[in-house]
């Protein structure tokens, strides 16, 4: 992601001064320089990015200025989302502007390229094994219409929650969440907390089974997560709270009488173990005495260690299809 933000910034830097727009912005060091030259608008969807862009003394922001004239779009692993990220910057930036859009060459760069030539011409340039693609924005070309539908928020044939490409296991649900379910207890009570939420694939299953479960707190650092699992959970309001934070970094809600989590060893598009390790050290601290925690995980994620450490009593529950479920009692 460093390099394809500095190629991006760079490009950025070439240009005029005017006011633009930065999608998915992530912290380097070539951005401080951009925002000092341009009007500079800040989005992001996750809170750990978000968190470092505010360390740095940049803004972030969720609306779009009512006007800009550029646009510039770091990766995203999801294509539909991808586009319908493209079709949305098109409706913002003006007439004539430019869109600037980076990809890595081993994240479909080229086939990247092909589809946003049905926008125009692009121009690119490649570096660090990445590829910058450049093109103005003129008309409303009809495909824009097809990456908006394609990319919006609808619900899963699969369980019938709101959903949206590209947030984590967007389709259906993933194994490892069925596999935890099946071995929560059906006597869940008191006030506990759905650790990496999601869209609200566990807090649904457990507040239309559990009447004992007084309030229960989802929590994601994806903004777009949240905002399906506030429609998913609409019917239980008055017993949720959801929380955009960083459960690696940030306070989470203490004196839990229980956390169930599948928590993410991604950040973007990078494998970090220790991400995972983070989250629950995290969660171990936030149960109160002899609050019950249940994490699924893939079976070679070294987590047993970190619940060994920070609970009064550990224990791998099963092993099965690549995935484990580890049980932890708080101390």
């Amino acid at each position: 992601m460093q390099a394809a933000a500095g190629l991006l910034y760079d490009y950025c830097l070439q240009q005029a001064p005017s006011r633009g727009v930065i999608l998915q912005a992530c912290m380097h060091p070539r951005l401080i320089d951009v925002q000092q030259r341009h009007d500079v608008h800040c989005m992001q969807d996750f809170r750990s990015d978000v968190l470092e862009l505010q360390q740095a003394g940049m803004v972030c922001v969720n609306e779009w200025p009512q006007q800009c004239d550029w646009c510039a779009l770091l990766p995203l692993k999801n294509r539909q989302q991808m586009l319908g990220t493209v079709a949305e910057a098109w409706a913002h930036v003006s007439e004539g502007g430019w869109l600037a859009i980076v990809a890595a060459n081993r994240g479909g760069a080229k086939s990247l390229h092909k589809q946003l030539a049905q926008l125009g011409a692009v121009h690119h340039l490649s570096r660090a094994k990445c590829r910058l693609m450049v093109l103005r924005r003129h008309g409303e070309p009809a495909i824009l219409q097809q990456w908006r539908d394609a990319a919006a928020p609808q619900r899963s044939e699969s369980h019938g929650l709101w959903t949206q490409p590209g947030l984590f296991s967007w389709e259906r649900m993933d194994a490892g969440s069925a596999l935890l379910l099946q071995l929560l207890p059906d006597d869940l009570c008191g006030e506990g907390m759905d650790l990496c939420c999601g869209y609200g694939v566990l807090a649904v299953s457990l507040l239309s089974r559990m009447a004992g479960i007084t309030r229960l707190h989802g929590l994601d650092a994806d903004r777009r997560a949240l905002l399906m699992a506030e429609r998913n959970l609409a019917a239980w309001q008055h017993r949720i709270r959801l929380h955009w934070l960083d459960a690696a970094r940030e306070a989470l809600p203490a004196n839990m009488d229980w956390i169930v989590c599948n928590p993410p060893f991604h950040r973007g598009l990078r494998r970090q173990t220790e991400l995972g390790q983070q989250i629950l050290v995290q969660a171990c601290r936030s149960l109160r005495r002899d609050g019950r925690l249940w994490v699924v995980a893939n079976r070679q994620l070294p987590y047993e260690q970190v619940l060994r450490e920070h609970c009064a009593h550990c224990d791998i529950l099963v092993q099965q299809h690549g995935f484990k479920v580890l049980y932890g009692v708080g101390r």
